[in-house]
């Protein structure tokens, strides 16, 4: 298979769906799709580790990329875009609740800053994670002088902008939540497996 032919692959399923996690052994991924069957453990020791990484990678700028599912790394297809950003603007009990002063505080230098926010320590990578998890922050890599590549994090005002989504009236966070609700209900029925708690959902 081509890297091509493995980035419509991706694309073609997140377009579907609206969500697909990058990887997973029991849910809908792209490692599965590549590799014809669920990967056991790492992907990154398959055979087709480099052809995964490389259809990843092309595709990576039209989707957005959270720890929505299980905490694990999901694709979002645009139309949901709006929605997310809702939710992880909203602020709400549960995902404020039980975070750490040191968190907070990374929360409040991530809104303040006119530029993404580097983790460039342990604990500041440790309390991004905290804050990915929650749907609080988005994060992206970036280059420093070195060379090497950082995860920051920003706000979804900022990530919104940057991947040109005109500003329009957000949607409410509960429905934004029961549209993901739905999808994901149909992989796995009567199992939650979003951040938040099923009791959030309008009855």
């Amino acid at each position: 298979m081509r890297v091509s032919e493995a980035a419509s692959l991706i694309a073609e399923a997140v377009e579907a769906e609206g969500l697909l996690l990058v990887h997973d052994q029991m849910l809908p991924s792209a490692t599965a799709l590549i590799a014809g069957e669920p990967i056991l453990g790492s992907w990154w020791s398959h055979p087709l580790a480099n052809l995964i990484y490389n259809a990843l990678g092309v595709i990576e700028d039209r989707y957005a990329t959270c720890k929505l599912i299980r905490h694990k790394l999901t694709l979002v297809a645009p139309r949901l875009w709006p929605d997310l950003a809702s939710i992880g603007e909203s602020k709400l009990a549960w995902q404020l609740d039980g975070l750490s002063t040191f968190e907070l505080a990374l929360l409040d230098r991530i809104e303040s800053a006119s530029n993404p926010v580097p983790l460039d320590r342990p604990e500041l990578r440790s309390a991004g994670r905290r804050l990915e998890e929650r749907l609080l922050a988005p994060g992206e890599e970036i280059h420093t002088e070195a060379g090497h590549h950082l995860k920051a994090l920003l706000t979804w005002r900022a990530w919104m902008e940057s991947r040109g989504v005109e500003e329009t009236t957000p949607p409410r966070p509960e429905p934004a939540m029961a549209r993901f609700e739905q999808i994901v209900e149909e992989w796995r029925p009567g199992r939650h497996l979003l951040p938040w708690p099923a009791l959030w959902l309008p009855s």
